[in-house]
């Protein structure tokens, strides 16, 4: 039988899968999906820390896919909702990473004085856990926020630092977005010579890169007939369960009466009380686990529904 927390991991680097070949709409899926089986996940072995990891990584991942579709109210809401868990563990690359978040959602929302206390508090946190594919990601959002405001050194200053660690860990698709970001800033200067450095470098990143697309395209084929396969083998199973809660159902709705028919036709004629109580004792007991049965889809629910309230 599968646990819970596996089906909860299996979810999320779906979505982490799906974002990555920028498909936000079922990355989203993937993500909510892992979020409702958290709301009622409890690790066995008492290990909170283990909930907490898991519970920051799907809302960070859920904001950041609302951010990507551009919803900004539903990912600074997530987003803020991660970083509440990373002050409660107090880990500094939590913190550094739901902060990136939210600076951007503020940039996106032009709330620029906001955006940059966000971006140089996240930046502090990366730089002392020395996480560069993240440093890269907040140097471009300081190098365009810099930009906005017209302040031209530290624009630059932040672009440069942000592709000095792409190339040095070889973060392909970091480089193009920095190289394209120096290039519109240099052509917007008129300083022609940088500008087409720039554009040379990003032209043969995006060469580089596609020759990565042609490999994503087929693992994206398989990995949709994957998802694919699991769903038909979810549904199967979900349907037969379906089919075994029916008939369930219709079994104890025909012996609920049967019973009390049963125990009236018994009345009319001789027969010790202690066997009338007996079998009124089993119709309750069959009525009540009917009643169990209907009733138990919605108590799953009200926990999902009050742990939701509390984020």
């Amino acid at each position: 039988m599968p646990s819970e927390d596996g089906i909860i991991c299996a979810n999320i680097n779906i979505g982490i899968v799906y974002a990555y070949m920028l498909d936000y709409d079922n990355a989203l899926k993937s993500y909510t999906k892992a979020n409702n089986l958290l709301y009622v996940f409890k690790d066995t072995s008492g290990d909170i820390a283990y909930e907490q990891r898991l519970k920051y990584s799907t809302l960070l991942n859920i904001g950041d896919a609302f951010e990507k579709k551009m919803e900004l109210d539903s990912a600074f809401f997530y987003y803020n909702a991660s970083l509440r868990i990373a002050n409660s563990t107090n880990d500094d690359y939590k913190k550094g990473l739901a902060m990136l978040g939210i600076a951007n959602v503020f940039a996106a929302m032009n709330k620029n004085e906001e955006a940059l206390i966000q971006y140089k508090t996240s930046l502090a946190y990366l730089q002392k856990m020395e996480v560069e594919e993240s440093l890269c990601d907040v140097s471009l959002g300081m190098a365009k926020l810099f930009t906005k405001l017209n302040k031209k050194d530290s624009a630059i200053y932040y672009a440069r630092s942000g592709l000095f660690f792409a190339k040095k860990n070889r973060f392909l698709s970091k480089q193009l977005d920095l190289s394209n970001f120096l290039n519109k800033y240099y052509a917007s200067t008129n300083q022609v010579d940088s500008a087409y450095f720039y554009l040379s470098t990003a032209t043969t990143l995006k060469d580089s890169i596609l020759g990565d697309e042609k490999v994503r395209v087929a693992q994206q084929i398989l990995f949709d007939e994957n998802i694919r396969q699991l769903e038909l083998i979810e549904k199967a199973a979900q349907e037969k369960e379906e089919r075994r809660q029916q008939l369930q159902h219709i079994f104890i709705g025909i012996l609920i009466p049967s019973l009390f028919l049963f125990t009236l036709l018994l009345a009319r004629i001789k027969i010790q009380i202690k066997w009338l109580k007996f079998l009124g004792v089993i119709s309750l007991l069959f009525l009540f686990e009917y009643l169990t049965l209907l009733l138990h889809p919605w108590c799953r629910k009200l926990p999902i529904i009050l742990r939701f309230l509390k984020y």
